[in-house]
């Protein structure tokens, strides 16, 4: 059944291609009787929206809300934030508009190193897509291999403790690391003033400039600063050997046997133990050196009771003098050659001299640079020789004397 309306002319044909040809007025122009023409000449009574398609074969809306192809979509907005753009395009990445609550961005492009990825994500460290703006990316977030969890390439020094390469990392010295990322160690060379170095000078000298617990040396530390003290003993005791500059006392000091010498002469020395000759001493040699000549240098000298010139006498380490030696062996010390047997004699003789001991040395050549004590037990005995006078067991005029210094 065919209509017609006003002065339009409907045939056959046009119901079968679905397009109405409307009549034209006198001046040639299309009229409708609507002055609201579509494009093409199609007359609509939709509400809005983009008209697609042509004159000649299907026509659809997008906005209308209805899908009509060639639509993707239709959601009768003009939203282009949402799933379906203001073209009727279902959105999708890389097509430029940013999907809300779908996509984080979109660049339209296919470069994942720009800031925003292929699958329309921000770029982020952990990503494992190195940005322009990052040292590294190795796709985790962890802080002890070689990229932090910050992109950042590890370093000694970033606070973080890089696994199989750093001991520790406390972002700069520490009292439990030194800022090379190891442990502080005395003597490693590192300085480190949180973990309670003074000094570090990389050794283990314990008499340089700086001691083994990484302190300054100084006078009164009790240790020996080699080249600039004399001593140290830890304290400051001017009258104990060692005065509190650490400098020694002036001391007299001679290379072997010496003959003749005037008491005056033996400055920073001082007699610890004397008798004559004839008398029998109960302690032992050890005793006296432990309780009563306990100074570090020992001296064995001799001389006429009264006498202020001692007729011979020599001094050494006191642990050195006392050295054991069997028959007439002996051993060198500061220049005199000295013996000692408990059950026989202590004594000296010169450099280039033998002795001769039954038990003490009755050697005749260079006799007036020797000198022997008589030995029971450990103990000092009776006699015997003082330079050339021997036989000496029942004198009381010929004196024994033990001196000590530091």
């Amino acid at each position: 059944m065919l209509a017609c309306t006003g002065s339009e002319s409907v045939t056959s044909s046009d119901l079968t291609t679905g397009v109405i040809t409307p009549s034209t007025s006198e001046h040639g122009d299309a009229t409708t009787g609507d002055t609201s023409a579509g494009p093409n000449g199609l007359v609509t009574d939709e509400p809005g929206g983009t008209q697609t398609g042509s004159g000649s074969g299907a026509t659809s809306w997008c906005g209308n809300g209805r899908v009509e192809w060639p639509e993707e979509c239709d959601d009768g907005d003009e939203v282009y934030t949402d799933a379906c753009l203001p073209t009727c395009e279902a959105a999708r990445c890389g097509d430029g508009v940013t999907w809300a609550g779908v996509e984080e961005c979109d660049d339209q492009n296919h470069d994942n190193l720009d800031g925003c990825t292929n699958a329309c994500e921000l770029a982020e460290c952990g990503d494992g897509l190195l940005q322009p703006w990052e040292d590294c990316d190795d796709g985790d977030h962890d802080d002890d291999d070689a990229c932090t969890a910050k992109c950042n390439k590890a370093v000694c020094g970033d606070g973080f403790v890089w696994q199989g390469k750093e001991a520790c990392d406390a972002g700069g010295e520490a009292a439990s690391c030194d800022d090379d990322c190891t442990p502080p160690a005395c003597g490693d060379g590192n300085l480190n003033a949180a973990a309670g170095e003074a000094c570090d000078d990389g050794n283990l000298i314990p008499n340089d400039s700086c001691t083994l617990a990484c302190e300054h040396a100084e006078c009164g530390d009790g240790l020996l600063w080699a080249g600039v003290e004399e001593c140290d003993d830890g304290n400051f005791d001017p009258d104990d050997g060692c005065a509190n500059d650490c400098t020694l006392p002036p001391k007299y000091t001679a290379i072997g046997p010496q003959q003749d010498v005037p008491q005056g002469l033996l400055e920073g020395w001082e007699t610890c133990w004397s008798e004559p000759y004839g008398a029998t001493e109960t302690e032992t040699v050890t005793q006296l050196l432990q309780e009563s000549c306990t100074r570090a240098h020992v001296m064995l000298a001799c001389r006429a009771v009264g006498s202020n010139v001692y007729k011979v006498l020599a001094h050494g380490p006191r642990d050195a003098i006392i050295e054991h030696t069997e028959g007439d062996d002996t051993h060198v010390v500061n220049g005199a050659r000295w013996y000692y047997s408990s059950g026989e004699s202590w004594g000296f003789a010169g450099l280039s001299d033998t002795v001769q001991r039954e038990p003490c040395d009755v050697e005749t050549e260079n006799g007036a640079r020797r000198l022997c004590w008589n030995l029971n037990q450990g103990a000092i005995a009776k006699g015997f020789r003082c330079g050339t006078a021997q036989s000496l067991n029942n004198s009381n005029i010929w004196e024994r004397v033990l001196l000590h210094a530091y």
